[in-house]
């Protein structure tokens, strides 16, 4: 599938590289996203648990290597090409990361986890 659009190309490009990188720290981290699948499941999570779900996060992982690679291959590998998916896709993962630590804050504030402070 090969795009027109040079821009919609690096953005599509970008968007994918992500999905690899967020991917990837989804399957190393896994015990950190289960929670935002399995809201009525409280840490420590059963064995079957977190191992039904590290195989789900790899099936995630691998399909976006596959997506990123197929596309990939269809375009010049240009130093400038690189340069500019590999930039929109640090965007797009810091943004990631500032949501989960976001809701992660959010949470923590809702369900009273804050470390006390010197009148408790």
């Amino acid at each position: 599938m090969t795009n027109a659009d040079p821009t919609m190309t690096k953005l599509d490009l970008g968007f994918r590289l992500f999905a690899v990188f967020f991917f990837t720290w989804v399957f190393v981290d896994s015990k950190r996203f289960i929670k935002f699948f399995c809201w009525w499941a409280k840490p420590p999570y059963t064995p079957r648990l977190a191992i039904a779900f590290r195989i789900l996060f790899g099936l995630f992982l691998a399909g976006a290597v596959d997506g990123f690679v197929e596309r990939f291959s269809e375009q010049p590998h240009t130093k400038d090409f690189v340069l500019s998916i590999t930039f929109i896709a640090s965007l797009w993962l810091a943004a990631a990361i500032v949501m989960v630590k976001f809701v992660e804050w959010m949470n923590s504030r809702r369900e009273g986890h804050r470390r006390p402070g010197p009148d408790h």
